[in-house]
């Protein structure tokens, strides 16, 4: 954290607050990835069996 607030400034470093969103972001992104490769998954299944 101290070379990129030496680097890029104060006003720069992300809060805590937006750290925490991001976090979040993130996680209902990983999720949203997780379950949409599960229906393609799922999806790449049927048609295989309907082949």
């Amino acid at each position: 954290m101290k070379f990129y607030k030496e680097r890029f400034g104060e006003e720069a470093t992300p809060s805590v607050q937006e750290r925490i969103e991001d976090t979040e972001r993130v996680q209902d992104l990983e999720t949203k990835m997780e379950t949409a490769i599960k229906l393609l998954g799922e999806k790449d299944l049927e048609i295989e069996l309907l082949r």
